[in-house]
């Protein structure tokens, strides 16, 4: 919509300029109270205009809007000027997001054009700035799209710098002004997630849900919407345990963007600790994780690393560990798989000498065995030096590496 607006803008500033010289000659001068037209400086004013209007490239459109307004400060033209450099703000902000791998240098970029159309948003779509041509409804449209735009790049450089806790900010203000809008609920649920907060996991779940369930122009697509619901369903059940309730988190998060204050969803945890009736009870009924907790207490604690290297890091540890699978690294034949067993955003990494064969999907049950390794305390996760025969649940079988047998030494007859 910007796009259009400010070419039909500097279309028309350029043809007043063009013509309005000729029209002073040839009619009365106006009336007192009627506005002065407007009008080019000078020859150089008006190359600078033609130049800019004709530049494609948003980097060097700036280049000569920003000469033009060194040269010609009080011009005539200074709101459709500014106009046209939030155009090119806008394709610059834009732009990052449609490359596969941005670099550094273009995130930066994408970043200050984007902090530029909040900063000129303002003055840029002010009433008086409002072409006469244009309806209030659709500037007031056009604003709210520069608006999402700006917020949307923000929040996108900052989920690619991992900066999460500002991609969240950011993508809530893109969602407050527009709730149909399935990417930035589903970058939103990524962003919460990859918090490794454990308390925030229904809130993550509440926007990979909306994500799923916009319709319209603002929908992902089929194949995106499948993948989403795919996602969705692991990751719920690996959260609730099955996937009771799920249906009614669709329906409440179609009608609303956002979840509503004290949401929550029980998480497997809860279901078991509800279940034995006490945390006592819940630890006779699953020992694994309540050793894993223990582990944690100790290894987290004021002098955790002093425990962990003399009591914890390279003993077998016995007790056969329950979790779900997270990822893999590779996801053909990894060697490394992060393994939910107390966090289901995953908590224990395990870590193999030699690749494992095939591939499992995100979800899967797994138990094993091993001896720690290291640790992390924010966000909590202990490694494991994992053997292949001490993993259970991998689907594809793991036999024995083969080995070439050795060659005999040809004899050489005398």
């Amino acid at each position: 919509m910007l796009d259009r607006f400010s070419k039909a803008v500097l279309g028309l500033a350029l043809t007043a300029s063009v013509w309005a010289p000729a029209m002073q000659a040839q009619t009365p001068p106006p009336a007192a109270s009627a506005a002065k037209p407007k009008a080019v400086k000078d020859q150089g004013e008006y190359d600078i205009l033609t130049a800019a209007q004709k530049e494609t490239d948003p980097t060097k459109k700036l280049a000569l809007l920003k000469q033009w307004s060194d040269k010609y400060p009080e011009s005539d033209f200074k709101s459709e000027r500014l106009l046209a450099m939030m155009q090119a703000y806008n394709q610059l902000a834009a732009g990052v997001m449609a490359v596969a791998a941005p670099t550094p240098d273009q995130l930066t970029g994408a970043q200050k054009a984007a902090q530029a159309l909040i900063d000129n948003e303002a003055t840029a779509f002010a009433p008086e700035a409002k072409p006469a041509q244009v309806s209030d409804a659709d500037w007031a449209k056009a604003k709210g799209a520069i608006d999402q735009q700006a917020h949307t790049t923000l929040g996108y450089v900052a989920m690619m710098n991992k900066n999460y806790t500002e991609a969240e900010s950011q993508f809530k203000q893109v969602l407050t002004s527009n709730a149909d809008n399935a990417q930035i609920s589903y970058y939103l649920g990524s962003v919460i997630a990859r918090q490794q907060n454990l308390a925030r996991t229904p809130e993550a779940l509440y926007s990979f849900a909306h994500a799923v369930a916009v319709t319209g122009p603002g929908a992902l697509s089929a194949d995106g919407k499948k993948k989403a619901s795919d996602y969705l369903k692991k990751a719920y059940e690996g959260w609730h345990g099955d996937s009771t309730g799920l249906p009614e988190l669709m329906t409440q998060a179609a009608a609303s963007a956002l979840p509503p204050a004290g949401f929550s969803i029980k998480s497997v945890v809860d279901i078991e600790k509800e279940k034995a009736g006490s945390e006592e009870a819940l630890n006779k009924l699953h020992p694994d994780i309540a050793l894993f907790k223990t582990l944690r207490t100790a290894i987290t604690a004021e002098n955790g690393d002093t425990y962990f290297t003399s009591q914890v890091k390279d003993t077998a540890i016995p007790t056969e560990f329950n979790g779900k699978l997270i990822s893999a690294t590779p996801e053909v034949n990894p060697k490394e798989l992060l393994v939910a067993v107390e966090n289901q955003t995953g908590d224990a990494l395990l870590k193999f000498e030699t690749p494992l064969k095939g591939k499992a999907e995100p979800g899967t049950p797994l138990t094993f065995k091993g001896s720690p390794q290291s640790y992390t305390k924010e966000p909590y996760q202990l490694a494991f030096v994992v053997e292949k025969s001490d993993l259970k649940g991998w689907p594809v079988p793991q036999t024995p590496e083969r080995r070439t047998p050795a060659r005999r030494p040809v004899r050489r007859r005398r």
